[in-house]
């Protein structure tokens, strides 16, 4: 009887671990595959019932005290759950963030730092790292410290070796914004950069080509801005804007803009709402960083080389939706001559900061810009904020947003996108930071460099590291 009901649980847990590749040797059957010899990705170390269909905290430490005895560290990045360092020996080290989500910035280089410092200590240690899955969030951290160890690894380089190390179909890490977060940290490796959360105002965002589920009925489009908060000890977000809600209709498949004008420094998250009948929906939403806007590439965002004029619908002052199916207009290439006026206008407003620390001057942050020059547009301009400096509008396809919409009918325009318009103050200490945003978040209170890699030799790639499996070393030290 004992023996059925192991197998029963076993194969619960095969179930449960879906794509994820799970170690069957000697004698262990847990949802944990080794990255390399010294990089481990598990699954979250459950108790009591949790533990008949995921990995048991009891044989998971089994596991590690035989394998790795008094050398591993484990990392919890779960927000929503903890247990006791004590059942590991105190070697459990905290790095939390929500599921689905990407981590603050900051955190991934104190990880990566904090896991290199381990590895050093002793040739025997080993890094392992869990969420709850043990496969979104891990991947994160894992994919970002790939690249700390492989400075001329890719940021795709470090997706596909995780994904195949980690998953049978190689589908490791699959959350864009989670993506964006890794692309991010390649380019701060590879340039070099000083981190600092770059205040910034949001002043407006818009989407174009609405899709099916938002036009199935009329509904109201709502946009609520969050900022990572990190005056409490662990960062939290906090929503510091709501617009106003924006009455769609079927027929206005156009470009709806939603004014907003807050201010922003670091990671931003920017959430559409559909309040429709009966209830109200989150459609998707995206995670940006305010130092990070003019990195562009297809894990990222794309960039408008000329940002177009701002335009706007009226607002509101009750508080209620607007119907602005009637304002609606269709702008072209052919109608640039009538916006070269408020072109030129807008130009005398923006300018290129002259620090080179803020240009970023490598050309891998401009060689692919697009310019949107036939989008459909409100018709009716409006200026857009008081605040001058240097206009940026970040652009993002279906592909590059969070828990966008499965089009099963196909029926979801190609073209639908999202535009992100930000302001650079030229004089940064003219920005108002939003409320709740501790003042050393925009100053040099959490400035730091990024460490320079000593090592010319030349590095396998991911797939020659790959091919040699998990015995071979990701790094000449790990």
């Amino acid at each position: 009887m004992i023996e059925g009901f192991d197998k029963m649980t076993s194969a619960l847990k095969t179930i449960v671990s879906k794509n994820k590749r799970r170690y069957q040797e000697n004698g262990y059957n847990l949802d944990l595959a080794y990255i390399s010899d010294r990089l481990i990705a598990m699954g979250y170390p459950s108790e009591k019932l949790e533990a008949m269909f995921r990995n048991s905290l009891e044989e998971v430490k089994q596991f590690l005290d035989e394998m790795h005895k008094d050398h591993y560290r484990i990392y919890n990045l779960c927000s929503e759950r903890d247990y006791d360092a004590k059942k590991f020996h105190g070697r459990v080290v905290n790095f939390p963030f929500d599921d689905h989500n990407p981590p603050n910035f900051n955190s991934i280089r104190l990880f990566c730092e904090d896991a290199e410092k381990w590895l050093l200590e002793h040739k025997e240690n080993v890094c392992v790292v869990h969420c709850k899955a043990g496969k979104g969030r891990t991947g994160v951290m894992i994919c970002c410290f790939l690249l700390h160890s492989h400075r001329r690894w890719t940021a795709n380089e470090a997706l596909a070796y995780y994904g195949k190390a980690r998953t049978l179909d190689s589908k490791g890490v699959t959350i864009p914004s989670q993506k964006r977060y890794i692309s991010y940290y390649y380019h701060y490796l590879r340039e070099n950069l000083d981190y600092l959360p770059t205040p910034m105002y949001l002043s407006s965002v818009s989407i174009s080509s609405y899709f099916p589920s938002i036009t199935t009925q009329n509904n109201t489009i709502y946009v609520e801005v969050h900022q990572m908060n990190y005056k409490k000890t662990e960062p939290s977000t906090q929503k510091i804007y709501e617009s106003k809600g924006f009455n769609v209709k079927r027929s206005d498949h156009q470009r709806l803009e939603i004014p907003i004008n807050v201010a922003i420094a670091g990671d931003v998250k920017i959430e559409f709402h559909s309040k429709g009948i009966p209830t109200k929906k989150e459609l998707f939403h995206l995670w940006f960083n305010t130092a990070f806007v003019e990195v562009e590439n297809e894990l990222s965002h794309f960039l408008s080389k000329d940002p177009l004029p701002s335009f706007s619908h009226p607002s509101t002052n009750n508080g209620g939706s607007v119907d602005i199916g009637h304002l609606l207009k269709n702008v072209s290439i052919s109608d640039d001559h009538l916006l070269s006026e408020r072109l030129s206008s807008d130009s005398s407003h923006s300018s290129t900061s002259s620090n080179p620390s803020e240009n970023h001057s490598s050309s891998s942050f401009r060689d692919k810009r697009v310019r949107h020059s036939s989008v459909p547009q409100t018709g009716v301009a409006r200026n857009n904020s008081s605040h001058s400096g240097k206009h940026i509008e970040l652009s993002l396809n279906k592909s590059q947003l969070d828990k966008f919409p499965k089009d099963k009918s196909r029926r979801s325009d190609e073209r639908f996108s999202v535009c992100i318009h930000l302001i650079k103050p030229e004089k940064q200490s003219s920005w108002t930071p939003p409320p709740g945003l501790h003042p050393t978040a925009v100053s040099g209170g959490i400035s730091y460099s990024s460490p320079e890699s000593s090592s010319t030799e030349e590095e396998p790639s991911a797939s020659d590291v790959f091919q040699q499996g998990k015995d071979a070393p990701v790094h000449t030290w790990i």
